[in-house]
């Protein structure tokens, strides 16, 4: 029996490189993991239901549920499409500790000092954990996620041959400033920055091990 494909989400981080170019962020799956483990990924995970609410949709910004629809082709509903860009938000947090978002007055979000850095260490290992949701950390900290901060870019399914499958939407987004990105060791087990072409010759002197869409 062929898998039915979950919804996923997947962001590829962008930031200068020291010299010329730019590098991406690759997080390292626990050699434990059903899916893809071992290998280097850009972080991702599946789309939740509540990711689609009214309610996340009133604390986000950049992206309605029409433009959502029409950028990803109309083969979803309304709020699935909408769905995807929360999910990207959210799993990027998690799994990379970045917040793409607009401060109250509209600026770009960064931390106002270590303390408060800590406290949105302590909302990430919260939200791992179920005890809260993306939502309620943007309610308590006056935040908007910024949607617009992603940018389409493709479409990938796992091959019915896989037992776990995605359905997943790729975006990218920009390295934000003053944030800087980690992995959670729990899900990965390391998380690095390559140039493109320096992670394909790591991948092809067997270094590192990329997955399918990430080697594409």
């Amino acid at each position: 029996m062929v898998a039915i494909p979950q919804k996923a989400s997947t962001v590829i981080l962008l930031r200068e490189g020291d010299i010329k170019g730019f590098e991406v962020f690759l997080l390292k799956r626990h050699e434990k993991n059903s899916f893809m483990g071992g290998n280097f990924v850009y972080p991702g995970g599946r789309v939740d239901r509540e990711d689609g609410s009214l309610e996340i949709c009133s604390y986000s910004k950049g992206i309605t549920f029409e433009e959502a629809y029409r950028i990803l082709g109309g083969t979803l509903s309304r709020e699935e499409s909408f769905a995807h860009w929360i999910a990207g938000i959210r799993e990027l947090f998690e799994e990379a500790c970045i917040l793409l978002a607009y401060d109250h007055k509209g600026n770009p979000f960064e931390y106002k000092n270590e303390e408060d850095r800590r406290r949105f260490i302590d909302y990430r290992d919260q939200l791992q954990k179920g005890k809260m949701t993306i939502c309620q950390i943007a309610k308590e900290s006056n935040i908007l996620l910024a949607l617009d901060q992603l940018y389409y870019y493709a479409h990938w399914i796992t091959p019915e041959a896989r037992q776990e499958r995605f359905d997943t939407r790729f975006f990218l987004a920009r390295h934000p400033e003053g944030q800087e990105a980690s992995y959670d060791q729990k899900e990965t087990m390391e998380g690095i920055w390559l140039s493109p072409q320096r992670a394909l010759e790591e991948n092809l002197n067997r270094k590192i091990a990329l997955s399918p869409p990430t080697l594409k």
